[in-house]
């Protein structure tokens, strides 16, 4: 059987990507080395990771999908304020929180968690908690002006957009030129009502 590294997410319109682009580069211009920043085309919240899944999986897993949205609605919430994994003596991401629809979020997430392991999906045990959130950058070097940087702009605010749907995601990784890079193609979406 043919697996693909999979993961579940909450995706964003060309809209919203647009937006925290603009607030990616404004970072970008005060640390234009040392961090590889993300395309606009990775912007999401994960919810799920799966890793290597049989593909025959995915109806199994799309329909979990539907379970879990079946009863919410959708809601706002604000794409703000910057953070760091895993610790800030020690940054290797780069990333954007939220605030709002904590609820469903976390809802998401857990039933997610606890419905897949029924297919044999192990739970998160790596973090403590779930911490909504999208990946701006990862750290190769850490610049010498990252503490000031991060903490002129740690409260920015980029936008308020909904969460009104969920996406399984394949995770290809493709030779572009002399260096990989890693595609996010869509294998499902669930729409909240």
């Amino acid at each position: 059987m043919s697996s693909k590294r999979m993961f579940i997410a909450f995706s964003f319109d060309e809209e919203i990507k647009q937006r925290i682009t603009q607030s990616q580069n404004t970072l970008r211009n005060e640390m234009p080395t040392g961090i590889k920043w993300v395309g606009a085309e990775s912007f999401h919240i994960t919810a799920k990771f799966l890793g290597d899944t049989d593909e025959h999986l995915i109806p199994q897993i799309t329909q979990i999908m539907e379970e879990t949205l079946a009863e919410q609605q959708r809601q706002q919430i604000q794409l703000k304020e910057l953070g760091v994994f895993p610790t800030k003596k020690n940054p290797r991401i780069l990333w954007l929180g939220t605030i709002g629809a904590k609820e469903l979020l976390n809802h998401v997430h857990s039933q997610l968690e606890n419905n897949l392991e029924n297919l044999g999906f192990a739970k998160e045990t790596k973090f403590s908690g779930f911490n909504p959130h999208i990946t701006l950058g990862r750290v190769k070097h850490l610049p010498q002006n990252f503490f000031p940087v991060f903490e002129a702009h740690k409260d920015i605010f980029v936008t308020n957009c909904e969460i009104n749907a969920l996406t399984l995601y394949e995770s290809q990784s493709v030779q572009s030129g002399k260096y990989k890079k890693v595609i996010y193609k869509p294998l499902a979406c669930v729409h909240i009502s």
